[in-house]
């Protein structure tokens, strides 16, 4: 059972793949009479506000019944005035109860029964809305005092028609029980606060008929409006960017999926605030605001949302549908497993209230929750590519037409084409390749029986870095020393200072270089010099590394002492040392007479 409740005045159908509508008829909006739409089965069983439309025929409920849910077998649940005029409203709107004496209707095969439910520990006569109800039956519901009470307490009702239902303070007061699903699952709400998770899933309900006990389960959403056979949620959640001194708070559509670990939460594209309707394959329908003409305004979209695929339902009605200039889809209620979607709109030309039929493709994207989040990839390289697969849920092949891509992520390989058969799979290889460092951002797109499936791209530059060392910090003049640089690759690299900076001789550091290397240089004159390389990955991205290295002139001898003259006199001494020998050799030490010469 797939519920959606709405306060918005039009209602349209859209509906998917599965239909009895001829060929031609589909993507066009078909016209099913006035009406706000509120819930959908998997039959296309449609209940609205004040009416219930089943295989082309739209029949008026029971005067004073408002709906807001129907089971599979075409039972529809909701309220009905049971005392005065005042229409009891939605459930939305027991914080105002004041008067409005209302019991629980179920709605079926044409017979209305009414089921009125009060509290004892409450002041009679009691204001009951019933909310949910599953294929077997059950029906959950909302109870509160009428007037109210102070402070305002709210309780869930839950109960199997005939029979006696029962009531109790589930999970605080103030509590609103939206759905059930066939595993009798409960989707409960808490009152909304936008910080604090208030959504439940009840797994079980124990106690007497006056005092029931829950046993629930704490979601990751703000607040919750469908559940599916899978105990999955559609609803909305909210992320804070920004600074302790200036946050931004945003909503975003989101599900809970349920697993084995329980719960995990998806948000949806930063375009749909809202989900409202959910399918067991985790199609969501809910609204977001657009920017049409310079106005924003709130369009219906349809969300594969463990993906992140996300497709504005307006773009799904075919150009040459004569309705197609006129009616704008502005809420998506409701979605069944065969891609029938119910939203609600607004027709242009008369504002009056509407309900539609439009057929589109329901393709799921995958694999789930990393669809085209790329990895870290130094600016001026490619990543591996990564792909995003495309599964036909539908009965029906579907035509796929081109591929765009933004810049950035360009398209590696493509299986997409031709046509995808009902089960069939195909897929998208993109990479990665960063200009600049940080987040960048983009959006595939597939042409999906005409009409736009969008993903969402992502990926970080990583920063690049520059490093330059020498082998020396300290020279005399003529003695070389070694700088070694280095960058990411695919940088752009140049020098900076050196000798040329200051008017000396060159000394060959100047111009280009490659983005890693070494360059031995000499100076020729005494100073301190500056050595830098700038490189640089774009236009806006530049980083530069510097040293510095003291050019002195050699130390002076000191005359004694030092190790030059120690080296003299050790060659003196040698060179004496030959010369004895020589005289040795002549004959010079032999006796010498008073006065004479020899040679």
């Amino acid at each position: 059972m797939y519920v959606g409740r709405t306060q918005h005045p039009i209602a349209y159908l859209v509906l998917s793949l599965v239909s009895c509508l001829r060929a031609e008829a589909q993507n066009y909006l078909v016209d099913l009479g006035p009406g706000t739409g509120v819930a959908i089965n998997n039959s296309g069983q449609v209940a609205l506000e004040n009416s219930f439309y089943s295989n082309g025929t739209l029949t008026p409920l029971p005067s004073g019944m408002t709906a807001a849910g129907i089971n599979n077998n075409g039972a529809v649940v909701g309220t009905i005035i049971t005392q005065g005029s005042t229409p009891c409203g939605p459930p939305v709107q027991l914080q105002s109860v004041v008067n409005v004496y209302c019991a629980i209707a179920v709605y079926s095969d044409g017979q209305l029964t009414q089921y009125p439910v009060n509290n004892p520990d409450a002041p009679d006569p009691a204001a009951n809305w019933g909310s949910g109800i599953n294929d077997s039956g059950t029906v959950v519901g909302v109870g509160a005092a009428s007037p109210p009470t102070t402070p305002l307490e709210r309780w869930l009702i839950w109960g199997v028609p005939p029979g006696l239902f029962s009531w109790g303070v589930c999970c605080g007061n103030m509590v609103w029980p939206l759905a059930i699903n066939d595993a009798g699952q409960i989707l409960v709400n808490l009152p909304e606060t936008a910080s604090v998770p208030g959504a439940l899933v009840v797994t079980s309900l124990t106690g007497s008929p006056s005092g029931l006990v829950a046993t629930s389960i704490s979601l990751p959403l703000v607040q919750g409006y469908a559940i599916n056979a899978n105990g999955s949620v559609a609803g909305y959640t909210t992320i804070t960017t920004g600074t302790s001194a200036n946050t931004v708070t945003q909503q975003l559509g989101a599900i809970a999926v349920a697993g084995d670990g329980g719960y995990t939460p998806y948000a949806s594209a930063p375009t749909i605030t809202a989900l409202y309707g959910l399918n067991d394959d985790n199609f969501g329908v809910g609204d977001g605001p657009v920017t049409v003409n310079g106005t924003s305004l709130m369009h219906a979209f349809l969300c594969s949302c463990e993906s992140d695929g996300f497709s504005d339902l307006n773009s799904l009605i075919a150009p040459t549908d004569p309705l197609q200039p006129y009616v704008t889809l502005v809420h998506g209620v409701g979605i069944n497993d065969s891609g029938l979607v119910l939203a609600n709109g607004v027709d242009s030309r008369t504002g009056v209230q509407h309900a539609y039929l439009l057929q589109v493709p329901l393709v799921q994207v995958g694999p789930c929750c990393d669809v085209y989040n790329l990895p870290n990839t130094a600016v001026g390289k490619v990543s591996a590519p990564q792909s995003a697969t495309f599964t036909n849920r539908g009965l029906i092949s579907i035509a796929l037409g081109a591929v765009s891509t933004s810049a950035n992520f360009p398209v590696q390989s493509n299986t997409c084409t031709g046509s995808l058969a009902p089960g069939a799979t195909c897929a998208v290889s993109i990479t990665f390749g960063p200009t600049e460092a940080g987040t960048t951002t983009g959006q595939l797109t597939l042409l999906v029986a005409g009409f736009p499936l969008n993903v969402p791209e992502s990926g970080i530059g990583a920063p690049f870095k520059v490093s330059l060392h020498t082998s020396a910090t300290s020279v005399s003049v003529g003695t070389p020393f070694t700088l070694t640089w280095t960058a990411s690759p695919g940088t752009t690299c140049k020098t900076y200072g050196g000798a040329v900076a200051y008017g000396d001789p060159p000394d060959g550091w100047s111009g280009p270089l490659p983005s890693t290397g070494m360059m031995t240089i000499m100076e020729k004159e005494t100073n301190t010099y500056t050595f830098g390389v700038t490189c640089s990955a774009s236009l806006n991205l530049v980083q530069a590394a510097y040293v510095a290295v003291i050019v002195t002139q050699p130390a002076p001898s000191s005359g004694g002492g030092g190790a030059l003259d120690w080296v003299s006199e050790l060659l003196l001494f040698a060179l004496l040392v030959r010369r004895v020998g020589r005289r040795e050799r002549v004959g010079w030490n032999r006796g010498l007479q008073a006065t004479g010469h020899r040679t």
